[in-house]
């Protein structure tokens, strides 16, 4: 009998947690804005001492302006390059999905998608934690599946902490 063994070394693979609180601003209409509270999983895919790829699983409550309430979930990656011992500089990237209980102005379907990308940075404040700061350009539509698909489009600050 013949087996195999895949050896899978933990540490590349290690995931750490984070929370952050994150408030918005319509780009294209004033009166808008969104308070979002955001979770990720991150899971290293490539990492040494300087740099590091990552991809984070990321669900979000969202509460807009206009009284809608939403779930979000993406994925976003994210390159980390370490600009001193403790702080990092991220540049991130993703997509998701999001479910509103009512429409958003401007769209048909409660269902829209999500793109986002910014920039953050992370301090460690010891113990494996972190402290997080980003601005991430944030935007959501039904991606052509109906009419109207007007889109959101927001720029989002977030502070929270990973652990």
């Amino acid at each position: 009998m013949v087996g195999l063994m895949f050896v899978v070394p933990r540490q590349s693979f290690a995931g750490s947690y984070s929370l952050s609180v994150g408030v918005g601003e319509q780009m294209n209409k004033a009166d808008e804005s969104l308070l979002m509270i955001r979770g990720g999983y991150e899971i290293k895919i490539l990492a040494d001492n300087k740099s590091a790829f990552v991809l984070s699983l990321e669900p979000a409550l969202i509460r807009f302006s206009g009284g809608q309430i939403g779930t979000a979930v993406g994925t976003v990656f994210e390159n980390q390059f370490s600009i001193s011992g403790t702080t990092k500089l991220i540049f991130s990237w993703g997509c998701g999905v999001l479910v509103t209980d009512k429409k958003l102005l401007g769209e048909a379907l409660v269902f829209n998608f999500t793109l986002q990308g910014g920039v953050g940075i992370s301090h460690e404040i010891g113990g494996g934690k972190s402290l997080l700061a980003e601005v991430r350009y944030w935007h959501a539509s039904n991606g052509g599946l109906a009419d109207p698909n007007f889109g959101i489009d927001d720029i989002v600050l977030f502070v929270g902490t990973k652990f």
